[in-house]
C-alpha cells in the first residue's frame, strides 16, 4: 500500500489503454517524458519552495567517468557496499553491463554493434576484490561478438533478449555456485 514513486495510479490507469501500454513498452520519448514528469512531481513534493529542475539527466555516453574524484567516490561506494553485504551475511555480485560501440564489422564484412566493458580500468580491481563475484562483460559475451546481436537498435545501449538471456543464465550459475 506504500508507493515510492509519484503518480503510480495514473500510470496504472493509463496502461489500461492499449496506446499508452504500447508507448510505455516501445517509446523512448514516452519514457523520457514520464521520467521527467515523475522527477518534477517528486521535486515539487520534496522542495515546494525551490524552483523546479528543467529535466533529469539522460545517459548518452559510455558511462566511463574520467574525473579521478568520481572514480574515487565510486571505489569507496563499492567498498562500502561490499562491507555492508558482508556485515549482513549477503553476497555482492557486480554485473558489468556492456557499452555499445558502433561501426564494427564481423569477419564476413557485415556491420554490427560491438561492445566494450562499462567498467573503467581503474575500478576493475576494486570490483574484483570487493565483491563475491564480478561478472565482466568480456568474459560473458566475447564469444558472441559479431555472431549475435547483443544490443537493440536505437535502444540507448539496452541489451537484446539474447543478451539478457546470456546474462541471466550466467548470473544464475554464479548464484548457484555461491550458495554451495
Amino acid at each position: 500500500s506504500t508507493y515510492y514513486v509519484p503518480g503510480p495510479r495514473i500510470a496504472y490507469t493509463l496502461n489500461q489503454f492499449a496506446l499508452f501500454r504500447w508507448l510505455s513498452e516501445h517509446s523512448y520519448l514516452y519514457s523520457f517524458t514520464t521520467k521527467n514528469i515523475t522527477a518534477l512531481i517528486a521535486h515539487i513534493r520534496a522542495n515546494p519552495d525551490q524552483p523546479s529542475p528543467a529535466a533529469t539527466a539522460v545517459s548518452t555516453g559510455t558511462g566511463k567517468p574520467d574525473n579521478p574524484e568520481i572514480i574515487e567516490r565510486e571505489r569507496l561506494l563499492i567498498e562500502r557496499m561490499y562491507a555492508f553485504c558482508h556485515q549482513h551475511n549477503a553476497k555482492l555480485i557486480i554485473l558489468d553491463l556492456p557499452d555499445i560501440m558502433t561501426g564494427r564489422q564481423n569477419k564476413d564484412g557485415q556491420d554490427f554493434r560491438d561492445f566494450q566493458t562499462s567498467v573503467p580500468k581503474s575500478l576493475r580491481q576494486t570490483m574484483t576484490n570487493h565483491s563475491d563475484y564480478f561478472l565482466n562483460s568480456e568474459d560473458i559475451l566475447s564469444k558472441y561478438r559479431g555472431v549475435a546481436e547483443l544490443h537493440v537498435p536505437h535502444g540507448q545501449r539496452h541489451l537484446t533478449e539474447f543478451g539478457h538471456l546470456i546474462y541471466g543464465m550466467r548470473t544464475a550459475e554464479v548464484i548457484h555456485s555461491l550458495l554451495q
